[in-house]
């Protein structure tokens, strides 16, 4: 600021040294949130960021000038501007490094709905951390608001009663800077839009998105331009042959189909059968992991049920999180491979957009199911408190609804034993057969001051107590698990069990990952059991979550819809697919362009009916898998 002076003169000085001061800030803050993405590894910041990408960083730069001066325009003090850039860039840089060192991905633009659960916040970071970082937060900003204050007494600010006509001209300019900055806001808001000019200047500057990796966009394009890329997106963008004549054709090719094979399938196999998923938080095998070594085998029960059952290995999206989006993939058979990849999460990002969703839900209250929904925990969680009523469940119980809620000894969460306690008690209190979708958190991240007791294990570091505390609690679903089978078994009611792992904890290291490489380390088991006599299913190697519902069906002889014969068709040939990878029958790593093209117009069919049912008019989901119509969309009851 500049000594009052009722002059151009003044106002003229007091814009050009407010646009160096901010344009200087905006750069600092650009630098931090490098720093915290790479762990402090200011080498790269100075060889790679300020070097080899110059103009990148000096349009991140430019996009974090524009919000300042916003800011600053509308608040009218430079320094508690600065304060409010500094505080909300250090708590991006913070979330996205704890994001990065728990679930191996990036800070997303619509993780601030977490914002709403402060309760997992605290359970997922500590306590401590979260009031360490909050005091630090504002000790910065205190320091900062001090500092321009008594750099204030020196350089005045213009006072409208000091110096009137500079302040008049002054108001005006903030006036013209608050539009001009919402105008370039509106183009970071629609960055995915086409034609987008902002999303132009990156790629003019050399930018080329990795699409297929969140985590490498980050690393690559800088933070800023991993936030805006991953901005509000459409979820796909429409086949070029898209149409009502093209869908109609498909549900006829496919309808055809489904007419042949269940010619000879017994028509009857749903009646009176309950249908329980079960996604088993964290669920997976630990001895397979090279780099560690675990003790004994924590999951006995569930090893040899495999071998006796139609199972097999779950493909997941993620290491340490992913969860809502296997659950996705598994109710509703849409593989989250074929969306835009700034679709992160369709629960948050594509469900709640619209009063109806086609999922296994619906197709199974068309032929007399109750459909229920259990998940021990606040019922916001990835909205599921909108989501679940869009696809069709008729009552959703979380942990303030829940009748059982016990946890382990030391446990942070309710038991897997009370989640199935809760099931049972859903399965015999329904007058019909139920449909129920159960997602446990008793293993839940993080581990370490979990559960009463030590697995004994081998492994480096601060992996050790992590994995010798989440392995207690993986032999304990494990007998949670024989014993709420050995309830089934014991019980009249016909019953199916669809159970699989969403992902591997978030504690191993980046060591252990290139260790034993991506594929293992995003493989989980899964199974299909049933307290009455069926076949057992062959299964490929590998396979994800949209195939367990139709190879439930296999296993029943149940009537396929034409839906799930064309995913069928689909999993005999890619049966396991996530974001730029693809995993063909034998479990071999598909090459790009290596397909025949008997596979690509099944792709192309696939693709096509996941827009349709997803996207756009549904104009096949009548025919293919059933009526939405037919089904109320009221909120799940409680």
């Amino acid at each position: 600021m500049i000594k009052p002076a009722d002059s151009r003169k003044a106002v003229l000085e007091t814009l050009v040294g407010t646009l160096f001061a901010t344009l200087g800030w905006a750069m600092l803050l650009t630098a931090t949130l490098e720093l915290f993405r790479s762990g402090g590894d200011f080498e790269r910041l100075i060889g790679y960021n300020l070097y080899r990408r110059f103009s990148v960083f000096l349009i991140d730069s430019a996009v974090i000038w524009v919000l300042l001066v916003l800011i600053l325009a509308l608040v009218g003090r430079l320094w508690v501007t600065f304060a409010l850039g500094l505080s909300l860039t250090l708590t991006i840089g913070l979330v996205n490094h704890q994001k990065l060192e728990l679930r191996r991905e990036p800070v997303y633009p619509s993780d601030v709905d977490f914002l709403r659960s402060p309760t997992f916040l605290v359970e997922m970071v500590g306590v401590l951390p979260l009031v360490l970082a909050f005091l630090g937060l504002v000790a910065l900003s205190a320091l900062l608001v001090l500092a321009g204050r008594r750099t204030a007494r020196v350089f005045r600010p213009i006072r409208r009663q000091a110096t009137p006509r500079a302040w008049l001209a002054l108001s005006v300019g903030r006036g013209l800077a608050v539009i001009a900055c919402l105008a370039v806001v509106t183009q970071l808001a629609a960055f995915n839009a086409d034609g987008n000019r902002v999303k132009g200047l990156y790629e003019s500057a050399g930018v080329q998105w990795a699409w297929w990796s969140q985590k490498v966009n980050y690393e690559r394009n800088g933070v800023v331009a991993g936030l805006l890329y991953n901005l509000d997106v459409p979820p796909m963008e429409m086949p070029e042959d898209y149409s009502r004549t093209t869908m109609q054709a498909i549900a006829t090719k496919y309808g055809d189909k489904a007419r042949r094979i269940n010619a000879r399938r017994d028509a009857s196999a749903l009646d009176g059968l309950n249908v329980v998923v079960v996604l088993s938080e964290a669920f997976s095998d630990p001895t397979v992991i090279k780099g560690a070594t675990v003790k004994g085998d924590p999951i006995p029960f569930t090893r040899g049920l495999m071998r006796r059952t139609t199972s097999g290995n779950m493909l997941a999206q993620l290491v340490g999180g992913g969860t809502a989006n296997m659950e996705y993939e598994a109710l509703t058979g849409l593989s989250l491979a074929d969306y835009q990849p700034q679709l992160n999460s369709p629960y948050q990002m594509l469900v709640p957009k619209q009063e109806s969703f086609p999922s296994a839900v619906g197709y199974f209250k068309e032929h007399g199911h109750e459909a229920l929904a259990i998940h021990p925990y606040f019922k916001e969680f990835y909205h599921r408190d909108q989501v679940y009523p869009i696809l069709g469940f008729d009552r959703f119980t979380y942990d303030e609804t829940m009748k059982h809620d016990e946890k382990l000894p030391n446990g942070t969460f309710a038991s897997d034993a009370a989640a199935y306690a809760e099931t049972l008690a859903e399965i015999q209190a329904s007058d019909s057969p139920v449909f129920l979708n159960l997602v446990t958190m008793q293993n839940h991240y993080p581990f370490a001051d979990q559960f009463d007791k030590d697995w004994p294990v081998e492994a480096p570091g601060d992996v050790r107590p992590e994995l010798a505390r989440y392995v207690t609690g993986l032999h304990a679903s494990d007998q949670a698990l024989e014993a709420f089978l050995a309830d089934l078994s014991a019980s009249p009611e016909k019953t199916a069990v669809v159970f699989y792992g969403d992902h591997l904890p978030a504690f191993w290291t980046e060591e252990i990952h290139e260790l034993n490489g991506d594929q293992v380390m995003k493989t989980t088991p899964f199974f299909i059991w049933t307290n009455f006599p069926t076949r057992k299913v062959q299964t490929p190697p590998l396979m994800s979550p949209t195939h367990f519902l139709p190879t439930l069906f296999d296993q029943l002889n149940a009537p396929l819809p034409p839906f799930y014969v064309l995913l069928n068709e689909l999993r005999s040939q890619i049966p396991a697919r996530e974001s730029g990878v693809a995993y063909d029958a034998s479990g071999a790593l598909i090459e790009a362009g290596d397909v025949t093209p008997e596979v690509e117009e099944l792709i192309r069919d696939y693709r096509l009916v996941l827009y349709d049912l997803s996207v756009g008019e549904r104009y096949s989901q009548d025919d293919l898998f059933y009526s939405l119509a037919n089904q109320s969309t009221t909120a799940a009851r409680e």
